[in-house]
């Protein structure tokens, strides 16, 4: 098991049991509703790692989509741990991390990172990419991570025109709502 720092000290994550699972922060468990909301398969902290020298334990695995997902409060910091481990991980597993950092919130637009669930995408050739949001193509209703939610771009293959953005479906939204409102038991 991998020791995690809060991004404040005052805040401490607050473990949270959903679905038969321990997740380590409140935030995790939120995106396992979000997802489960889009009927996206996960797998949470499936399997440890050693990347870069530093042992790794990613927060999910979406067999469908063959990526990987970190969850953080806050965007990755150039050259900060999550940065490096999350691109070592990339290149070693052959695999797509996505780091999903900010509120849990659709798109709002592009303006600042903090007013949406943005995520930094990490490729197995050590290239990394930003802003990543969720997206669902408006023929097939297949779901995926694309930049700037461009569903054009997703693996289904649809032509739904060059640039098409669908980051705020009726699904999604519902989805992103679900996650937010979820109440969880609290124990201590």
């Amino acid at each position: 098991m991998l020791n995690r720092e809060p991004a404040h000290p005052a805040l401490q994550p607050i473990q949270t049991l959903y679905n038969g699972y321990h997740f380590r922060s409140r935030l995790e468990a939120r995106w396992a509703v979000f997802l489960d909301c889009l009927d996206l398969g996960w797998r949470y902290e499936l399997e440890g790692y050693v990347v870069g020298g530093e042992p790794y334990l990613p927060d999910f695995y979406l067999p469908t989509l063959d990526v990987f997902l970190e969850i953080k409060p806050t965007a990755p910091r150039f050259d900060s741990r999550e940065d490096r481990v999350a691109r070592a991980l990339a290149v070693a597993s052959d695999k797509p991390v996505y780091l999903l950092y900010g509120p849990l919130v659709a798109a709002a637009g592009f303006g600042s990172d903090d007013d949406f669930a943005a995520a930094t995408a990490y490729f197995p050739d050590g290239w990394d990419d930003d802003p990543y949001f969720w997206c669902e193509c408006a023929l097939c209703g297949w779901i995926g991570l694309e930049f700037e939610g461009r569903s054009a771009r997703l693996a289904c293959g649809c032509q739904v025109g060059d640039r098409a953005h669908n980051w705020a479906s009726r699904r999604l939204l519902s989805a992103y709502a679900a996650a937010r409102e979820m109440r969880f038991e609290h124990r201590r």
